[in-house]
């Protein structure tokens, strides 16, 4: 009677289990400036201080609650710098959040975007992504934006919110956070 009971508990567990996952939002940020040789330029370390509380504190970035996670691109032969860790660092520290670096940039947007759609620990919450510019515009479309904008390879001023509900919706803001942002 007790495995019978036990069975039927874990059989019922399993049915409250989401059969999806799909974060509420998904908020995905370039890297901040860097010169010629990738490395970030005293503008681009401003940016990654300013990034912090601009990503804590506006409201249309945290709709979903702050961010449960940080993701950044990691160095891979395709691409060897570490400036999307770099540019979200302060952002972390501030949230006290780990930054997940796993996915190269260039070839992994699918891998990563997979992961995150999928992940119960982000069902209905906030994820943040800072990405090579040149492959924002694949990460989104991965993400399930259909046709976004192409993303400049030399903007570093712009976050894109995408939202889940009750459809896909790709929003762009300026950040506005340096004294000459455009938009």
């Amino acid at each position: 009677m007790k495995k019978a009971s036990s069975l039927l508990f874990l059989f019922i567990s399993l049915l409250t289990l989401p059969l999806w996952a799909v974060p509420g939002q998904v908020t995905i940020i370039p890297h901040v400036e860097a010169d010629s040789d990738d490395e970030i330029t005293q503008a681009g370390w401003e940016r990654a201080g300013a990034l912090a509380a601009y990503i804590d504190l506006t409201p249309q970035l945290i709709s979903f609650g702050a961010p449960i996670a940080i993701f950044a691109g990691r160095p891979s032969t395709l691409n060897p710098t570490e400036i999307c860790m770099q540019s979200v660092a302060p952002t972390a520290e501030l949230l006290k959040q780990s930054i997940h670096a796993g996915y190269a940039a260039g070839s992994q947007e699918q891998t990563l975007a997979n992961f995150v759609l999928t992940s119960p620990l982000y069902d209905g919450k906030n994820v943040l992504i800072c990405w090579q510019p040149e492959n924002i515009t694949s990460l989104a479309t991965f993400l399930g934006v259909s046709s976004p904008p192409i993303f400049e390879s030399n903007v570093s001023n712009v976050t894109w919110v995408i939202t889940y509900s009750p459809t896909t919706t790709l929003t762009i803001y300026p950040q506005l956070l340096m004294y000459d942002d455009a938009f």
